[in-house]
């Protein structure tokens, strides 16, 4: 069972009191809101690559927007801080996960053998 994590808030009214308009353009727009989630998305996937400096923090997040040109304060688009980065990364493992298992006939498996390749995928 992939863990649920709650559905990711539209940028614009977040962004909107605390950050420029061209950042409001820049990662989210009123007639799409996939780009709003592909903008929290891209925000999220940069931070990961300073987790191991900087642990699960709003440090990592404050980076991640410094490296795509976004002020500090957009990181007030995450409430939960750090939070928001561990349940991102636990929701990307599941996916990739739910692909790699995909690629196995599981319902055609005896219990046992299901067991060993998901537990076996999951630890790779």
């Amino acid at each position: 069972m992939l863990l649920s994590v709650r559905p990711l808030t539209r940028l614009s009214s977040v962004l909107a009191p605390r950050c420029s308009p061209r950042v409001v353009r820049a990662f989210s727009s009123e007639t799409d809101s996939h780009s709003d989630d592909e903008g929290r998305r891209r925000l999220l996937e940069t931070a990961l690559s300073f987790v191991p400096q900087m642990g699960w923090s709003n440090d990592a997040l404050v980076q991640a927007a410094h490296q795509h040109g976004l002020s500090p304060a957009c990181v007030s688009m995450f409430p939960r801080g750090g939070v928001e980065l561990v349940e991102f990364y636990v929701q990307r493992c599941n996916e990739r996960l739910a692909d790699e298992l995909s690629a196995h006939d599981l319902s055609s498996m005896r219990t046992t053998e299901r067991i060993y390749i998901i537990t076996k995928t999951r630890l790779q």
